[in-house]
């Protein structure tokens, strides 16, 4: 049966079987690390301090003699078994830096990682959601309207402006005014309305549609329409405005919200920059949407101007 010892002196532990001691009640070791001196003693005897050993001149060994029933021998002569390694030491470690530079590049990777397999996730779900709606008209309406929306650099720059130096403006010169000959003129044509029903709450649409073309003697840069509903002797009860070149179907206008319907005709270009100087003898689809318009109106009136 083994005992744990532990030396005075350094502190270190070893294992020492008892059928060592035999009959005697203690023993006097040395320890392998410091060379200093343990005194072990069996459970239950009453510990004796023996008198002080001299080590042999020749060997350099103690004299395996006992004064006081305490028998002393050198552990590493009496344990048959090779010497243990000790169970614990009070030095301290020495830190190899390459090792903890190493460990350090490799989380710093480990992190770099991570981040990058999070932003393909996401760039993943992004697409997925883009692939599954890009047939949909509420798909068609989102697209049009990142096509025509602010560019990045010019959303950076708004969040993160750079100042500029003060500039003189020159003088302004007046603009030379337009002939009216040369001014473009719009005409409608096919202008129709209907009514339409929300699929989800049964709200009422109002739909006017038609084309508007120019037929004057110069190109337009663009082309806003106004509608209007009219009541009794042509009161205005309520209006609208939208750009020319922006159109939506049935099922569009059924299921898409109010916010994607004015959204979308409300894109300053149209669909596909056609709102965007117009030459002469061009015509471009139009559409107004009244949303619960007023019981009482009896007609409606619509023009065109210039976009601004």
């Amino acid at each position: 049966m083994a005992m744990v010892v532990e030396c005075g002196s350094c502190g270190a532990r070893f294992r020492l079987n008892e059928a060592l001691l035999e009959d005697a009640a203690g023993a006097r070791i040395r320890c392998r690390r410091c060379g200093g001196h343990i005194e072990v003693w069996k459970p239950g005897a009453s510990p004796a301090l023996p008198a002080p050993v001299t080590p042999c001149p020749a060997t350099g060994e103690e004299p395996a003699e006992a004064e006081a029933g305490v028998p002393a021998f050198d552990l590493t002569a009496t344990v048959p078994v090779p010497a243990p390694e000790p169970v614990f030491s009070r030095e301290p470690r020495e830190v190899d830096r390459n090792v903890l530079r190493r460990e350090s590049r490799l989380s710093r990777r480990r992190r770099a990682r991570s981040a990058v397999y999070l932003v393909a996730a996401c760039v993943l779900l992004l697409l997925g959601g883009a692939f599954l709606l890009r047939d949909t008209p509420l798909g068609k309406a989102l697209a049009e309207k990142l096509r025509n929306a602010v560019p990045v650099r010019e959303l950076v720059r708004g969040f993160f402006p750079r100042p500029e130096p003060a500039k003189t403006a020159p003088p302004a010169t007046p603009a030379a005014p337009v002939p009216a000959a040369e001014k473009p003129v719009y005409e409608f044509r096919g202008v129709k309305s209907y009514h339409v029903k929300k699929a989800f709450d049964g709200a009422d649409l109002f739909v006017i549609q038609g084309t508007v073309a120019n037929f004057g003697k110069a190109r337009s840069p663009g082309i806003r329409i106004r509608a209007a509903l009219l009541g009794k002797d042509n009161q205005v009860l309520a209006s609208t405005a939208v750009f020319a070149g922006n159109h939506l179907d049935d099922t569009a206008l059924r299921h898409a919200s109010r916010a994607v319907i004015e959204g979308y005709l409300g894109v300053r270009y149209g669909d596909g920059n056609v709102n965007r100087d117009i030459p002469v003898g061009n015509s471009l689809p139009f559409m107004a949407v009244f949303f619960d318009p007023p019981q009482q109106f009896q007609s409606f009136d619509v023009n065109a101007q210039d976009a601004e």
